[in-house]
């Protein structure tokens, strides 16, 4: 996914156009110069979701998931996220079922031992995150 960076934000394809869109309507960017600096324009595009990262990453305007890869850290987060989403309530829910789809191999196994959770907790996480009902 393509994403850019605007003000240390990161920022999604879409709401990225949009920003350019203001930016061009309410301001003169004709200098060069001006459009190099991120913190008076938006940088971009960059790869596989800005790059790997200590954990997932998400637009900063709009929330969408930017599918960036993740370091050994970042693995660990999600591995533990997942685990420990005992409800799956909206947000929550969300956000589990989205990350356990985008990093299928950090999903909980049967032969995982689950930090403090019952292994058919960690099952349900694993079945909702691939939207297969209980």
């Amino acid at each position: 996914m393509k994403v850019y960076v605007f003000q240390a934000a990161l920022l999604c394809e879409s709401c990225a156009d949009n920003l350019r869109r203001m930016l061009h309507a309410t301001q003169d960017f004709g200098t060069l110069e001006s459009r190099q600096d991120s913190d008076r324009y938006p940088q971009g595009p960059y790869a596989d979701g800005g790059g790997e990262a200590d954990s997932p990453s998400h637009c900063d305007s709009c929330g969408l998931f930017l599918r960036n890869p993740l370091t050994a850290d970042g693995e660990e987060y999600v591995r533990e996220a997942l685990c420990e989403c005992r409800e799956l309530t909206h947000v929550c829910g969300d956000v589990c079922r989205t990350w356990g789809t985008f990093y299928p191999h950090l999903l909980p196994t049967d032969e995982e031992e689950v930090d403090g959770y019952e292994r058919d907790h960690a099952e349900l996480v694993a079945r909702r995150a691939y939207g297969d009902s209980d």
